[in-house]
């Protein structure tokens, strides 16, 4: 069974921080998107949109969190340029004590929409920079 004490200790002091985020991030792990119905799969793929995220938001606040057994969930607010959000995201923590699964929940439409758009311009970044 995970620490998930640990965990989130170590997640929370590392939102900022790519290097100690790709840390607790399994090589296998995955990702819900509320842009796609199909997890998409990888270390490289997770950071990469993790990555994106974290240099996007702007007032980001955890409004509230749970954890039990090997899930963590944090209701969170934050906004996008002008656009105000409000998500969920739900962790499943594998028995290394590292992320496996992220599921991200995101609303209104115009907030899901303008992530989706910052998060793919982030991967074509990085296809540029290849």
């Amino acid at each position: 069974m995970p620490d998930l004490e640990k965990f989130v200790a170590e997640w929370k002091g590392h939102m900022n921080d790519d290097r100690g985020i790709e840390d607790m991030v399994a090589e296998d792990a995955q990702i819900l998107s509320p842009a796609y119905w199909a997890s998409k799969q990888g270390k490289e793929y997770v950071m990469q949109v993790l990555g994106s995220v974290n240099t996007g938001f702007d007032e980001f606040t955890i409004k509230r969190e749970w954890a039990q057994d090997d899930t963590v969930i944090y209701e969170f607010q934050a906004k996008l340029g002008d656009v105000s959000m409000k998500g969920v995201d739900i962790i499943t923590v594998n028995e290394d004590n590292k992320l496996q699964q992220i599921e991200v929940l995101i609303r209104p439409i115009n907030a899901l929409m303008a992530m989706a758009e910052h998060v793919k311009g982030g991967f074509r970044e990085k296809a540029a920079g290849e």
